[in-house]
């Protein structure tokens, strides 16, 4: 589960299985006592993790809507590619420049609302190059210059290709946003502030949910959350104003005999205005509370829909362009050795005090059993860096060894 690590629930879930157990039991024996302990440490453990979990579903759910859209409207962008490529192929010595420049014009308009919808989603300001290219091509197909034209088209495919390889990569990098990196790999600051404006965004997208569903004499009581919303943005936006684009191996250097290649990178033109997006959600986030507090419900709305869309673009630029790589599988088990060293810090779990975390007077190294909370809490705190298979049984020997 690639966002398993967000929701760290370690080996308590196996003593609220037994503790399920331990209820029907006392049930069965009629022991309201012991039946109402042992339910009532069953829902502390179900909300605790619960809340873990409401804490990672929304911003799950955001990315999922945002991939979700693409994934639908892709399709498109493939059939307008295909749909390119059959034009060049019919525009020859032999065929009607007036008919073929009539489809160049549909196929264009075709073009224009795809992108339209798709920087609605992104951004990006995906298929406008490829857009003008199909006016180009119109234009020579008017004036009856099929051949220039027919280039110009193949000029259109590649750009398309291009602009649908970047939809593909967006999706891909959307997907493990909220994936574990590398552990030796160091989280570039870009990133991390990815996460933080995503959980912000995850909040506010579901705030707008609420507020569209209130009633309009409700309107006035969002007026505080989106207030906050918008002075959380003040220091994401002085944290983007230093974040610069990414520098992208472009040229390629032909190399002396004996030398190595060199590529030269493409600098960024300055400045990047990565947090233009930002600021744009701050202007419609204060002006969704201010329609808010005038209870203008069709303000307040229409502004935070605003401020959703520049806050997805946000996320969806900053996801493309700074990516952290996943860590790939495993190279396998290690090899094995006969030779083995004790570590001092696997010696301390074992001293006194340890277990409960308080250490017993000097000269007094007394032991008691362990009640079924502390139990737990051992296993929370040890358990989870054991593999699975492992902490079952450590599970087991500590409910033997508290008997």
């Amino acid at each position: 589960d690639p966002i398993s690590h967000l929701v760290e629930s370690g080996t308590v879930m196996l003593f609220a299985k037994d503790d399920m157990a331990a209820a029907g039991t006392a049930m069965e024996a009629k022991d309201p006592v012991e039946a109402l302990d042992a339910q009532t440490f069953i829902v502390e453990t179900l909300a605790d993790l619960r809340g873990k979990i409401d804490t990672v579903i929304p911003q799950y759910r955001y990315l999922l809507e945002i991939t979700e859209a693409l994934h639908e409207t892709i399709p498109e962008g493939i059939l307008i590619r295909e749909a390119q490529r059959t034009l060049r192929e019919k525009s020859t010595d032999k065929a009607d420049a007036v008919v073929l420049a009539v489809e160049q014009a549909a196929l264009r308009v075709r073009a224009q609302e795809y992108s339209k919808l798709i920087n609605e989603i992104t951004g990006f300001g995906i298929m406008v190059t490829s857009v003008t290219h199909m006016a180009e091509a119109g234009d020579l197909l008017k004036s009856g210059d099929l051949a220039t034209a027919a280039e110009k088209m193949q000029q259109v495919e590649r750009t398309l290709g291009e602009d649908l390889g970047t939809l593909l990569t967006l999706m891909q990098r959307l997907a493990a946003v909220l994936s574990a990196p590398a552990p030796a790999q160091p989280i570039p600051e870009q990133f991390v502030l990815l996460r933080e404006v995503l959980a912000m965004a995850a909040r506010q997208k579901d705030m707008y949910r609420e507020s569209s569903a209130a009633k309009p004499d409700e309107t006035a009581a969002f007026e505080a959350k989106l207030l906050a919303f918008g002075n959380a943005c003040g220091p994401y936006i002085e944290r983007a104003k230093l974040h610069k684009n990414p520098v992208i191996p472009d040229t390629v250097k032909k190399p002396k005999k004996g030398e190595p290649v060199v590529i030269e990178p493409v600098q960024p033109l300055p400045p990047a205005n990565l947090h233009r997006n930002l600021v744009a959600a701050q202007e419609r986030l204060a002006l969704a509370a201010a329609g808010a507090k005038a209870k203008d419900r069709t303000k307040s709305v229409e502004n935070q829909r605003k401020a959703a869309e520049g806050l997805r673009h946000f996320v969806a630029e900053y996801a493309l362009k700074f990516y952290v790589n996943q860590p790939g599988p495993s190279s396998g088990d290690p090899v094995p050795t006969e030779d083995f060293s004790e570590q001092e810090d696997l010696l301390m779990l074992f001293m006194p005090g340890m277990v409960t975390g308080v250490r017993p007077p000097d000269g007094k190294l007394e032991w008691e059993v362990l009640g079924r909370r502390d139990r737990a809490a051992l296993n929370e705190n040890f358990a989870r860096e054991l593999p699975l298979e492992y902490r079952a049984i450590l599970k087991d020997y500590y409910e033997r060894l508290a008997k």
